[in-house]
Formats: structure tokens, sequence, C-alpha cells
């Protein structure tokens, strides 16, 4: 079946990719013995590149098949794996900044890489085991599936609100990545210090994906991306914090600012990937793994692509109006995208617009 080597090739997709970022790992240590000058950033530009490709098509291929293995829980799973990710991040922010204290700038790079390495064998051997995606669709969907045409959830107006909401968590992490850490320099923090603020946002960030996990499963998705977004609205309102507020910065602001933001990006993140799940369901296409890959990849080409503008714009605006204004921007759009987003919770209480749970395989709406 076209089902099965879909699988089959996701599942080696997935494996061979584990080997370039172990790989890819070491050799961004190794950045450190470079010149400077153009040749560091053209070495910097090529493995960020490849790093970045083989990186989304490992994740595109995971989420596509425990989304599908998975299919009657799908807020659970996406949040357990974001539980995962958040956990991961928070220790290696903290160990990351220890490390380097430790020596230098590479000797994180080549521990991740080696763990990376030699998790490999591991991945080949229950690699086979994730690739059964569950029971197949059923036979009328499997008839459907051909007819299909997926690009056209692409100008659905709900679809698109749920990827630009999940693309939105992505961006604020783009815009911290190069803002923060130098913001945070009138602290007088060391690597580790630092790597500690960090470890707070993305153990918000675990804690959150529970919570958004919760929600989607009693289908409160649309509720809880709103919640979301208001809290992530707060923390930049206080990171910096914003210049109407006329107030000194205090650590105590850095620290519940990140609070907010790991919390509002799981919950935008998580929630926006299980509506845009449902919103699949509902528009009539089969429950399968095509489906599932579709989602999955539109998921995280939005998400890559926002996370790729924005920390070169981030560093402009940081750079030429200083932290405390520039980051009203990252305020400004996550306010901008609010109504939509109260507008999508309003109409989801509607009986008419209710979603089906994702193991329902009656008639389509």
């Amino acid at each position: 079946r076209d089902e099965s080597r879909q699988r089959r090739l996701r599942g080696g997709c997935r494996q061979s990719v584990e080997e370039r970022e172990g790989s890819d790992g070491c050799r961004w240590g190794c950045l450190f013995w470079a010149p400077d000058g153009n040749v560091l950033l053209g070495l910097a530009i090529t493995l960020v590149t490849l790093g970045g490709f083989t990186n989304t098509l490992y994740l595109v291929s995971m989420f596509a098949v425990v989304t599908t293995r998975f299919r009657k829980s799908p807020g659970y799973i996406i949040a357990f794996l974001e539980f995962l990710w958040g956990s991961g991040t928070m220790v290696g922010a903290a160990i990351g900044g220890a490390l380097i204290d430790v020596w230098d700038f590479p000797l994180p790079f080549f521990v991740l890489g080696v763990i990376t390495i030699l998790m490999f064998p591991i991945i080949v051997k229950i690699g086979p085991n994730l690739n059964n995606a569950g029971e197949c669709a059923s036979v009328d969907a499997a008839k459907r599936e051909p007819d299909m045409k997926y690009a056209r959830l692409l100008r659905d107006p709900e679809y698109l609100a749920a990827m630009i909401t999940l693309m939105l968590s992505w961006i604020m992490l783009g815009f911290n990545e190069p803002t923060l850490e130098p913001s945070l320099r009138e602290f007088n923090f060391s690597s580790t210090e630092t790597g500690v603020v960090y470890t707070v946002q993305f153990a918000s960030y675990a804690a959150g994906g529970v919570i958004a996990g919760a929600s989607c499963s009693f289908n409160l998705e649309a509720f809880y991306s709103l919640v979301g977004l208001t809290l992530s609205s707060l923390g930049y309102l206080i990171v910096g914090p914003a210049p109407f507020i006329h107030s000194t910065r205090y650590l105590w602001m850095v620290y519940l600012s990140q609070v907010f933001m790991g919390l509002g990006a799981s919950a935008q993140f998580i929630c926006g990937y299980c509506r845009a799940l449902k919103l699949v369901l509902l528009r009539g296409y089969p429950d399968s793994i095509r489906s599932s890959g579709f989602v999955s990849s539109s998921v995280f080409t939005f998400a890559v692509f926002g996370s790729i503008v924005t920390p070169p714009a981030a560093g402009y605006l940081v750079e030429t109006f200083g932290y405390p204004k520039g980051s009203m921007a990252m305020l400004g759009l996550l306010l901008a995208w609010l109504p939509v987003t109260f507008c999508i919770w309003i109409k989801s209480l509607f009986p008419g617009h209710k979603y089906r749970t994702v193991d329902t395989h009656n008639e389509n709406k």
C-alpha cells in the first residue's frame, strides 16, 4: 500500500537525519577555531542551513508518525513531545551555560553531538515499531483520498489562522534568541546565570504543554490559544519593561516574563497544531498518515519561516531602538493577532461549529 510505503520512508528519513544531526553538532563546535570574517560567516551559514534542513525533516516525519499512531489523543501526544522538548531545552540551557564556563563555546556542541550519535542505535531499534501507525483509514476514506486536494487547506481561513497562531510561538523564540541575552548584560550575569533565565522559560513551556494537552482533549484548544496569546503579550509587556510603564527593569520582571512566555508559547503551538488536525477531519479529509503528514509539514513550514525571518529583524530593532522599545514590535504583533484568536474562540462556542473527535469516522458534517 502507498500508506505503508509512506510510513517506511518517513521512518528511514527520521533515522538518517538523527545521525546527521549528531555530526552537525560536532561541526558547529569546530566553528570556534574558524578564521574570523567572511570565512566564519560562510561556514556558519552553511552549517546552520544544513542543520536546519535536517532538523525540519526529522520533526515533520516524527510528528506525522506519532499523531497518526496516537490519533485518538493527538493533544496529549503533541503535548508530551513538546514537554520533552521544553524539558530538554530547559536542562540544555542550564548545562550549556555551565559547560561554557568550564571550558569554552565548543564544549556544549561536542557533548550534544556525541549524545545524539549514541542515540542512533536506539532509534534504529525502535524505529520499525513507531512506523506502525496504527490501524489504517476506513475503506471509504482510502478510496476518497487520491481525489483529496490538500492544498485547498492553505486557502482555508481557519486552517491558516491555526498555522499563524502556532507560528507566533516560534517567532517569539526567534525574537528572544538574539536579543534577550545581550539585554541581560546590565545584570552582569555569568553564562550559567544567563542559562538559568532561559531555563525558567523552557520549564514553563514544558509545564504549559501539559495544560495545553488537557485543554485540547476537552476541545478547548480555541480558548486556550487565546489564553496563551494573552500570557505571551503580558510577557513582552514586562520583560523590557514597556517604555510607557516608566519603571526600572528588575530581575523579577525578567523571570516572570519568561514564565508568561513559556506558558504562552506552548499554548499557541500545541493548541494551534491540534486545531489544524481537527479542521482536516472536519473538512472531510481521511484520518490517515497522508493527512497527518500534510498537517505536520505545513506546521513546520510556517514555524520555521517565522523563526528564520524574526532574528535579523529583532536584532536590527533592538540594536536601533534598544531592548525596551524594540520588544514593543513583538508585543504589537501579538496584540494584533489577539482579536482574530478571540473571534475564533467565540465561533467555537456555537454548536454548529463544534469539532468532532479525532477518532470519529462517521459522515463528515
